[in-house]
């Protein structure tokens, strides 16, 4: 085969509809809560996010074909329970950059789509916690053992992942080394082959104030100009807005459980913003049940985040996230 740059996938993980593309605003005055309608998001508003991603190393035998076993996987990256034999797929990707370029672009969310040389994937079809690497397939073509060479200008990056609207939710990490001298073809992944450490911070910004149980609200974010991961906001970056609800109210809780937010969220609503820089807030809808947000209510925590869930991105916190003072 060819070598190519094949790049990364360019999935878009759409919500349950699409917003409008052009804001137009009506009566977006002050409500009687002394809250406007038509929100204005800035950076004093936007959430602050630190990661440092740890992905260890297995060395393998060089052009040749390796077992991969993920039985003893039972925790994520992110602390969620994991039945190993419900993962969904395992990608296998070749990068032009060393292991400490790999986990910086993690960290900050930059991977460029021509940072991969190839990329392989596997479904788990039989529902299984073991898998050869000769099962791997690129556009239909197995493997190709021969690119699986020592050359130290290239780093093999191999994750154990699902699959949820067409994004990969990256569960468990592993770098792969061919090395010479090494008869190693077994690669075991367990509940700490890799760590994702973070920090955030949900209250040394400004909340955003908004009336309850009012869905008719515009969020614009045209005057943001830093992302959470200190980049200029690149709305080629945007595609997703989630509205979440916990009942918890004390943030120092909410922050412990940030990665795993929306999993225990009892409200989470969806709205396609692709490419967009405001949002009409009603058009979003029900992940459980489809139905439309019907507006904030004054107990627990609320949040709105602007997300890009498209596979280059691949650190999971979002964009921008502002906490909302409801009245």
């Amino acid at each position: 085969m060819t070598r190519a740059h094949l790049g990364l996938m360019a999935l878009l993980a759409f919500g349950a509809c699409s917003g409008s593309d052009d804001k137009e605003t009506g009566d977006t005055g002050p409500t009687a809560s002394g809250c406007d309608t038509e929100l204005f998001m800035e950076d004093e508003n936007n959430y602050s996010f630190t990661a440092d991603f740890q992905i260890g190393t297995v060395e393998i035998a060089p052009q040749s074909d390796f077992t991969v076993d993920w039985s003893a996987l039972s925790v994520d990256i992110r602390g969620r329970t994991v039945d190993p034999t419900t993962i969904e797929q395992l990608l296998l990707v070749e990068f032009e950059l060393s292991q400490q370029e790999i986990l910086d672009k993690i960290d900050a969310n930059s991977f460029d789509q021509d940072d991969a040389l190839y990329q392989y994937l596997w479904d788990n079809d039989a529902d299984v916690d073991t898998m050869s690497a000769s099962e791997f397939t690129i556009i239909g073509n197995p493997i190709d053992f021969s690119q699986f060479d020592d050359d130290p200008g290239d780093t093999w990056l191999m994750s154990v992942t699902n699959n949820p609207d067409g994004r990969f939710d990256f569960l468990m990490n592993v770098f792969l080394k061919p090395t010479e001298g090494s008869t190693n073809t077994t690669v075991a992944l367990d509940n700490s082959t890799s760590a994702l450490n973070f920090d955030v911070d949900l209250q040394s910004n400004t909340q955003m104030c908004v009336p309850a149980d009012n869905p008719d609200i515009i969020l614009d974010w045209t005057k943001v100009t830093t992302d959470a991961y200190l980049r200029s906001l690149d709305l080629a970056y945007v595609n997703n807005l989630v509205i979440g609800h916990v009942a918890d109210e004390n943030l120092d809780n909410v922050e412990g459980i940030f990665l795993r937010l929306y999993d225990e969220a009892d409200m989470l609503y969806d709205l396609d913003v692709n490419g967009l820089d405001f949002a009409y807030l009603n058009e979003a809808t029900s992940r459980a049940d489809g139905s439309p947000f019907p507006g904030f209510t004054p107990d627990g925590t609320w949040v709105v985040a602007v997300e890009c869930t498209r596979t280059e991105c691949t650190n999971p916190a979002p964009i921008l996230l502002v906490v909302m003072d409801v009245q």
